[in-house]
Parts: structure tokens; C-alpha cells; sequence
């Protein structure tokens, strides 16, 4: 699934991911979406997640 987020100055079309689905060491650019039963995160342009067992992790840089 995609959505369109309202980003800085404009729109952005944006995955939206199930944390459920995300494997431990999975890494995901920004920006985008990542829900849960209980939970939203949301992942900023030039930031980035790493999925681990039982957190997710949120860095401020885009991997290279």
C-alpha cells in the first residue's frame, strides 16, 4: 500500500508497511509509513529505520 503524506512543502507518495512483515536487520528510507495493531511510526525524509526483534530503530541520515 502506498499513501500520500504531507511532507516540508508538498505531498510525497509514501509505502505504508506492516511491522508485522518487517525482518529483523530490514532497513527502510524514509519517508514512509510502518503500522502495527497498536501503533503507528513514521519514518521523515533523511531518516531511516532498522527493524530489530522487538524494536524499531529510527536513525537521523539516510543510509548511503
Amino acid at each position: 500500500e502506498r499513501r500520500l503524506l504531507w511532507v516540508d512543502e508538498g505531498y510525497v507518495d509514501a509505502p505504508v508497511l506492516q511491522r508485522e512483515g518487517l525482518r529483523r536487520g530490514e532497513q527502510i528510507t524514509g519517508p514512509a509509513v510502518i503500522e502495527s495493531y497498536d501503533s503507528t511510526t513514521y519514518v521523515a525524509p533523511r531518516w531511516s529505520l532498522l527493524a530489530d526483534d522487538n524494536l524499531l530503530v529510527l536513525q537521523r541520515g539516510a543510509p548511503a
